[in-house]
């Protein structure tokens, strides 16, 4: 992937004489998607019913993904698809399939997690641009420099990196493009390693499934119940300013599972900050931001941007959203509630408060009976004092007690009709010939040159007579053409050329046979693509690698126990400096080093090569956990005392993955297989 594509998305504002990243929005629906380039994103991020890391939103079908995507294209922004579980083999046929309909539907990129996923996309659609999400965990140099090498063009950095490793990996690999988040949830666990999900309830965050444990409530040492692993939520328009200037190429938004109200609010924040350098009337910047924070957000946190160890993450009081400060319990009488207002506030608007007795969910309720200076009203404007019923029962919060607005009219959106928006239409280049042997036997010819069904090429007869008039043929056919009608192929005409032994313009073909002609043409190009698509998916199975995958419920003969890795008596090296050879546990006479997912320090991999080319007497086992580990491995690859085998951080879970990491790993003895696929197994290849 060349640099210009890598970094293409980066824009240039001409007042300001500064680099602008793109500003890149959930779309967890189509009008999520609409509000989002609307409200000023450079792009959106989505995913479609199948392999996306949020199974709970709404997601795409593929006629509302072309819908998107032609409302993009008439902007010039970007549409990129998230395809970002673990893939199980037996899916694999279907995920080439869906990755040949996102290439027909003119995705501008995918954002895989698995490598298999990656795997089948270079071999089946080399052109497609391909981002890390961030559940690849690619956080270290080593980590980008596999995924550089791969011809990856962007890395989506784990939310964990503080700014100072984000402007070391920037100068470290100036011609990647890099990703960040900026507003959003964040996960107790480090992005991409979390198996909490599944071990408790059996729902894999890897799959798009996660319960959100941490957001549970858990019971302290001290016998105190509250959410103490619930993080608050990122929030970074404040520091936009230190990102542009560490090199960031995009600034994303989380929020697939929010609504369309917040994804605009959002964006319109983070727009205006880019646009203004990071700066911004500080009345208008408050504003935004409130706007953003009563769409949805919990308490807000700078996360790890400025401390390794994160500032103000947890958040045990309410996991959930807190909205804005409307103002504070002034007295509560006949079912009646009194405060000042800080926010404007309109009946059906909705407020909370967090009950006396407890640090957990909060009490909501609806504006109802809204009275302005003792008088009923719809609206209220920031100052003025009001009351509003109360819901039966209770909790009654005591004076003092903060309220929050949770939802306001103010962010209602319109809701556009998807069915008005037009399909996008893949377009294909083509070349007509026309031949034959005689002006009653015209011969036509279409050549498909570029794109995912470049090279297809048919050949259809047309009756010709002789012409009273002269007109010529090739404009008529170019013409014909440029109307798909209900195709989603659309043809654009790049060369013509006639090859027939009479002059062009002394045949008469009838509009009719020239419709027809036009009509099966784009007929037999849909069902070329669905042949070249099942053709594809077919193509997936590909070879065996003859590397060992041990059933995960069993213990193979002749390899290190699984139970040993799962439970600590096989830990993971955190500390290369300081490795003692003498402490690592032995199996088969060699010393097993298990490298940990994250957490290594830098320059961990010129360590270990040095030292395994020291001791070349001694033999090692060494467990690879992140994909900046397949580093290591290469530069290994000629020190023939150092074997290696994939440990279940990696996730491998299908044959193109197995087949990826053998050809890659030099020694490779055998594979442990994803974890949260149970007993489920592709086979010892």
């Amino acid at each position: 992937m060349s640099t210009g594509t890598a970094r293409a998305a980066v824009g240039e504002n001409r007042a300001l004489g500064r680099r602008i990243p793109e500003l890149l929005a959930p779309a967890g629906s189509f009008q999520a998607g609409y509000h989002a380039f609307e409200a000023g994103a450079d792009a959106v991020y989505l995913g479609l019913k199948r392999f996306s890391a949020r199974q709970g939103a709404d997601n795409f079908t593929i006629e509302q993904l072309r819908r998107l995507k032609g409302l993009a294209a008439g902007k010039d922004r970007r549409i990129y698809a998230a395809v970002n579980t673990v893939v199980k083999e037996r899916e694999i046929a279907d995920l080439a399939e869906s990755l040949h309909t996102l290439v027909l539907a003119g995705i501008d990129g995918i954002i895989i997690q698995d490598l298999g996923v990656y795997a089948v996309a270079r071999e089946f659609f080399p052109s497609l641009e391909i981002h890390a999400s961030t559940q690849m965990a690619a956080h270290d140099t080593e980590g980008l420099a596999v995924l550089e090498e791969l011809g990856l063009s962007r890395v989506i950095l784990p939310r964990e990196l503080p700014i100072e490793a984000i402007r070391r990996l920037r100068a470290d690999h100036p011609d990647i493009g890099l990703e960040v988040f900026i507003p959003g949830a964040l996960c107790y666990g480090y992005s991409g390693m979390c198996l909490a999900s599944f071990a408790l309830t059996g729902r894999s965050g890897n799959r798009g499934e996660c319960a959100q444990i941490c957001r549970g409530t858990f019971r302290s040492d001290s016998g105190e119940d509250g959410h103490l692993f619930s993080c608050g939520d990122l929030v970074l328009d404040g520091r936009i300013g230190e990102l542009v200037d560490a090199g960031v190429d995009a600034l994303k938004i989380e929020g697939r599972m929010k609504s369309p109200e917040y994804v605009a609010s959002t964006v319109r924040l983070y727009r205006r900050l880019l646009d203004q350098g990071g700066r911004l009337d500080p009345g208008e910047h408050a504003r935004l931001g409130r706007e953003s924070a009563l769409a949805f957000q919990r308490r807000a946190t700078i996360g790890y941007l400025h401390s390794a160890s994160g500032t103000g993450l947890i958040e045990s009081g309410n996991p959930g959203h807190r909205g804005v400060t409307a103002g504070f319990v002034e007295r509560v009488a006949d079912g009646r509630l009194w405060f000042r207002t800080n926010e404007p506030l309109s009946l059906h608007d909705d407020l909370q408060f967090a009950p006396e007795w407890s640090r957990g969910d909060p009490a909501a309720f609806a504006v109802r009976g809204l009275r302005v200076g003792g008088k009923p009203a719809f609206d209220a404007h920031p100052g003025d004092e009001v009351s509003v019923a109360l819901p039966a029962g209770p909790p009654v919060p005591r004076p003092g007690r903060e309220i929050f607005l949770v939802s306001s009219r103010i962010l209602d959106l319109d809701t556009p009709g998807e069915k008005g928006f037009p399909l996008w239409r893949t377009p294909v280049d083509i070349c007509i010939t026309v031949s034959g042997s005689g002006i009653g036997d015209i011969v036509i010819e279409t050549e498909v040159r570029s794109g995912p069904l470049g090279g297809w090429t048919c050949r259809t007869s047309l009756p010709g007579e002789p012409a009273r008039t002269p007109r010529p043929l090739l404009p008529v056919l170019a013409a014909a053409f440029a109307d798909p009608g209900a195709s989603l192929f659309h043809a654009r005409v790049v060369e013509t050329r006639w090859d027939a032994a009479w002059p062009d313009g002394s045949a008469f073909v009838p509009s009719v046979a020239v419709k027809r002609l036009k009509t099966e043409w784009y007929r037999d190009l849909g069902e070329e693509a669905e042949r070249r698509g099942g053709e594809i998916a077919a193509g997936t199975a590909g070879p065996a690698s003859g590397v060992r995958v041990p059933v995960p419920s069993s213990e193979e003969p002749g390899l290190p126990s699984r139970k040993s890795f799962m439970y600590g008596t096989l830990p993971w090296v955190t500390d290369v400096n300081g490795l003692d050879e003498s402490s690592l546990p032995r199996w088969d006479g060699r010393a097993v080093l298990i490298l940990p997912p994250v957490g290594l320090s830098e320059g961990w991999s010129d360590l270990l090569v040095s030292r395994f080319s020291a001791r070349g007497g001694a033999r090692f086992l060494i467990g690879l956990n992140n994909v900046g580990h397949l580093l290591l491995a290469e530069r290994c690859a000629a020190l023939g005392n150092v074997s290696f085998f994939i440990d279940y951080h990696l996730y491998v879970a299908n044959r193109p993955a197995l087949r990826f990491y053998a050809g890659r790993v030099p020694r490779l003895e055998f594979v442990y297989s994803w974890i949260e696929g149970g007993d489920e197994t592709f086979g010892d290849l």
